[in-house]
Formats: structure tokens, sequence, C-alpha cells
């Protein structure tokens, strides 16, 4: 009767809690973090990735992360991309176990995701981006660094599509190489 009672509310039927928390704390299954073990995520982030499409090119853009306190977690949003259609708005699982972070964007069936080294004292996030590009005629799968860096202002910052002319795609290109350079993501090739 002890073993009834006491193992009876963990049966695997009961529907998965999906909101987490009193609004401070992520559901289990994106990794159970409170508002306050985080919050030093929130902010907004150059965000750094080769272009798929033009071999030389990168793209940057902004990438703003908030504390969701509906759905209790924390949630990026992408703006200022180039090709704005096609920005992405997510949620971040934080696993207590990993030096590394995902943030996935989730539409219809179609996920997008990231994943990132946890943020360092310089405000500094790096590693893969896995996602759809279209071809032509269709999409295909594309994986390349990617790099965030938290920043309070961008009036100054090069966002758009950063061409080998522009005064920052060394400094953006140094960034990326030496991402995969350091070991934060590691690209095989056949």
């Amino acid at each position: 009767r002890l073993k009834e009672s006491w193992f009876g509310s963990m049966s695997t039927a009961q529907p998965m809690e999906l909101k987490g928390e009193g609004g401070v704390v992520a559901p289990v299954y994106m990794g159970a973090y409170t508002h306050a073990a985080v919050d030093h995520y929130i902010g907004s982030y150059l965000t750094i990735r080769p272009a798929f499409a033009k071999p030389d090119a990168i793209v940057a853009y902004r990438t703003d992360i908030v504390w969701d306190p509906e759905w209790p977690s924390l949630l990026f949003e992408e703006r200022e991309r180039p090709d704005a259609p096609f920005s992405h708005r997510g949620r971040l699982y934080v696993p207590a176990s990993s030096m590394y972070i995902h943030l996935v964007s989730l539409t219809k069936g179609a996920m997008r995701m990231v994943l990132i080294s946890q943020i360092d004292q310089n405000g500094e996030m790096r590693g893969l981006i896995t996602t759809l590009n279209k071809q032509r005629a269709s999409y295909v799968p594309v994986s390349a660094p990617i790099v965030y860096l938290k920043r309070q202002e961008f009036k100054s910052l090069a966002l758009g599509e950063i061409l080998p002319k522009t005064p920052d795609y060394k400094i953006y290109k140094a960034l990326l190489e030496t991402s995969v350079e350091e070991g934060y993501a590691k690209l095989i090739g056949p």
C-alpha cells in the first residue's frame, strides 16, 4: 500500500507539463532552468554566420533574448535580417549537464536548431546552426558555424549581407574561423 501511494503519482500516463512552474521555472523537457539562473542570457546579440547562397558572404543580424513568463523559458527572436521573411523565433533549451545550449524554432513541423556554447565572460556564444536553405527550386539541409556577441547598441555595427569589401568583413570572418579552430564546432566533410 505504501508503495502504491508513494509511486502512484509518477505514472507515465500523465500528460507532460508544458508550462513550467509558476512563471519562474522552465519545463523539465527544456532543462528546468529558473529565471534567476539564466537572466545573464537576456539581452541583444550581434549574430554572425556564413551566407548560405553566396560563398564569400557573411550574414549579420540582431537576435534578442527575453524571459517569457507566460511559458516560463527564454525566448529568442531574430531581427534586422537581410532575408526578413526567414527570421526565426523560438525557445532556449538549457540542459543542466552540458556546456552547450539549444535555440530551437518550430513552425508547422519545420525545425531549425542552433547549438551554441554557454555564454562566456565576454558575452560570446559559439557553435553551429542547422537548418534548411533554398537552393533553386528546393530546400536542402545546411549547417555552418555561428557566433552570438552580446551588445548594448547596434548603430555602429555592420548588419545585413557582409561582403569581402565591407570594413567589418575580416573581423566577422575571423570570429567564425576561430569558432571552429578553438573547438566550439567541428565540421566534418566526406
